[in-house]
């Protein structure tokens, strides 16, 4: 098996084979270009910040789960102006190994002090809503372009277009005794 490359490595890969292929000179971009962090701008998707606050205003802890670095994260947390809102910040570099491993959910209960069945783990890709739904959390695919479902063996629990639709699901399944 491979050792694990972290993502910040794997975009400058990416930046360089992209520079060489279409011939273009990349060198007066920002050295963050090549972590990623200058690649997020937080305005893609403006309707972000309105359910993180009424979810974090509801008590509920909010989390970042991805495969990006630490650095990368933090910046597009911030840049998007949500990371006042998170509990944590959680990458698979502490886990040495990319989604949809199965290790890598584990650290989401650890950090939140969370039972992964009260997990609402929200995603916009098939692949990492099948492994979060495979671990054990409850999942909701964001769909926000019509897409067909993909197929998998694990289907979502439920599906929303955008994120403003979340915080009605998430506080009503909260109070919901099982």
């Amino acid at each position: 098996m491979r050792e694990h490359t972290n993502s910040s490595a794997m975009v400058g890969l990416a930046r360089n084979h992209v520079a060489q292929h279409f011939h273009t000179d990349w060198s007066r971009r920002s050295a963050n270009f090549s972590s990623g962090v200058d690649c997020v701008t937080g305005n893609d998707y403006p309707e972000v910040l309105s359910p993180l606050k009424r979810l974090k205003a509801a008590g509920m802890k909010l989390a970042i789960l991805s495969n990006g670095t630490p650095a990368m994260l933090a910046a597009a947390a911030a840049n998007a102006g949500i990371a006042d809102l998170l509990d944590a910040i959680l990458s698979v570099e502490e886990v040495n190994i990319y989604k949809p491993h199965p290790s890598v959910y584990g650290p989401v209960g650890e950090r939140l002090n969370v039972d992964a069945p009260r997990v609402c783990f929200v995603s916009s890709n098939g692949w990492d809503a099948y492994s979060a739904k495979a671990f054990g959390f409850r999942v909701l695919w964001c769909n926000r372009f019509g897409q067909a479902p993909e197929r998998i063996p694990e289907t979502p629990d439920g599906q929303i277009a955008t994120l403003a639709e979340l915080p009605g699901i998430a506080t009503v399944s909260r109070t919901k005794r099982t």
